[in-house]
């Protein structure tokens, strides 16, 4: 990120990728999908101690997770959110082509960076966006803040043993690795047990195949997901050269790995 890119100037570039990227976002998010089925599924062992009280999610995107939560909880007042506008509408649109919306069931614009206390939550859901936070730790912690008593906050992201392939392609060429910066999950778990209550946490790696390796970095941009964070940028030359030797070096089969990451924690009563 250059430094003349304020963290406002930042965070509306990744606004404006989402919001117009939202017609081919279900296409190219499969990882993003999956992740949101194995959250949701994660919530069954919990689902008999979750309090009393509305429900709030964080980034609902397309609604992968909205889906899913609402056919869970159609007795809630239920929260869905999103930092883009674009976004938020579009997954309105397909909870009520799906029959999901009912009148407890509110839609809005809500960057989670910015939660305040106003309202206290039964249940906190965020899917793949922690690592669109400014800082995660402080977003994680103003969503435990946000919980009611007893309270569960529950979100996912990527970490950072994602894309080992390629950061080693990097690595062999003597390139900077450019990708952005992925949350980690011990880190986030010691930090989270800072807070009174009970955190847990999950990860696998997920390998997902491209038909060719220019294919991955262009799903990365059409599902809006290509805004640089940082400083690090190869020039077109060096590109090419990453991708050619990507490609000479896997001609067959082009798989990247994804470190999915879910974190529970339980506020104390």
């Amino acid at each position: 990120m250059a430094e003349n890119i304020t963290k406002k100037d930042l965070k509306n570039q990744i606004k404006d990728n989402f919001s117009t990227h939202t017609s081919m976002y279900d296409e190219f998010a499969n990882i993003q999908k999956l992740a949101a089925e194995k959250m949701i599924a994660s919530l069954q062992p919990w689902m008999d101690i979750i309090p009393h009280g509305p429900i709030l999610e964080i980034g609902c995107g397309t609604g992968f997770v909205t889906e899913l939560m609402l056919q869970l909880f159609s007795n809630r007042d239920i929260f869905v959110t999103d930092a883009s506008y674009e976004m938020v509408k579009v997954c309105e649109q397909k909870m009520y082509e799906k029959e999901l919306v009912t009148d407890r069931v509110k839609f809005g614009v809500l960057d989670g960076d910015e939660l305040k206390e106003t309202q206290k939550y039964a249940l906190i859901i965020s899917g793949f966006t922690a690592q669109w936070f400014k800082d995660a730790m402080l977003a994680s912690y103003a969503m435990v803040d946000a919980l009611k008593p007893g309270g569960l906050l529950l979100f996912s992201f990527p970490g950072d043993h994602s894309f080992s392939q390629w950061k080693a392609m990097c690595q062999d060429l003597d390139y900077p690795y450019t990708g952005n910066k992925l949350p980690e999950e011990d880190r986030l778990v010691v930090q989270l047990s800072m807070k009174p209550g009970f955190v847990d946490s999950f990860s696998e790696i997920v390998p997902e195949r491209y038909d060719s390796v220019p294919d991955f970095f262009r799903s990365l941009k059409k599902i809006g997901a290509g805004t640089p964070t940082n400083d690090k940028q190869l020039s077109n030359i060096q590109m090419r050269k990453l991708i050619n030797y990507w490609t000479q070096k896997y001609p067959d089969i082009v798989e990247v790995d994804y470190q999915l990451v879910y974190i529970a924690f339980q506020k104390n009563d």
